[in-house]
């Protein structure tokens, strides 16, 4: 059951520890708790809930197992607000490697542009933790710019990185682009065909 908006602050808090410590304690299977998981996420992401997202952040730096972290930077993630992801990827930059990376990604799949402003802003950080990195740089570069899609995007990413060295991700740089190239072709064609079927719809034949 969904809470509604008058619900405490706390509810996704104590919800998340309960299944965390349903988990330890009662052995409770991974794939359950995974789906449990899966419904708070859900259950985040409808509600939209601003004060319960700020309290299971505020929460976030007292969780010391790194899976149940990565799994509540998950959820977090999960909320459709520009402002609670600047938050959360602000507060990544503390966390451990695979969970900058997490966070990024996640953010990157719903606000794209959010999450690539803030790798260029913060890009320093990011380098020197993952530059040297034969695999995570080029993972850490795709996910940043894999759902961007317009040819300002594209030309801002490759002048982006003439001017900042990719490390070992110099080759997912090109294969970033290709996928932008790739995401602005299919967003052309979609505006194309909507265009020749609202025209045909309007004029009251079939497409």
């Amino acid at each position: 059951t969904q809470p509604e908006r008058g619900d405490t602050d706390d509810y996704f808090f104590k919800r998340l520890h309960r299944i965390y410590g349903r988990y330890k304690r009662e052995g409770v299977r991974k794939e359950d708790r995974d789906y449990e998981l899966e419904l708070l996420k859900d259950t985040m992401r409808v509600t939209e809930h601003i004060k319960t997202w700020e309290s299971l952040f505020r929460a976030l730096g007292s969780i010391t197992d790194p899976s149940e972290r990565a799994r509540t930077c998950e959820i977090l993630a999960g909320i459709k607000d520009r402002n609670s992801h600047k938050k959360l990827l602000q507060a990544s930059l503390t966390l451990p490697k695979d969970e900058k990376k997490q966070v990024l990604s996640s953010v990157a799949a719903i606000y794209p542009r959010v999450a690539w402003k803030f790798f260029k802003d913060n890009y320093d950080v990011y380098f020197k933790v993952f530059g040297n990195d034969q695999f995570k740089m080029a993972i850490l570069i795709e996910v940043v710019v894999q759902h961007l899609s317009t040819t300002k995007e594209y030309d801002d990413v490759q002048n982006f990185f003439k001017m900042h060295d990719a490390g070992t991700g110099a080759e997912a740089v090109k294969q970033g682009l290709e996928t932008i190239a790739t995401n602005i072709k299919w967003k052309d064609l979609f505006h194309h065909n909507y265009k020749k079927y609202a025209f045909a719809f309007a004029r009251g034949k079939s497409y």
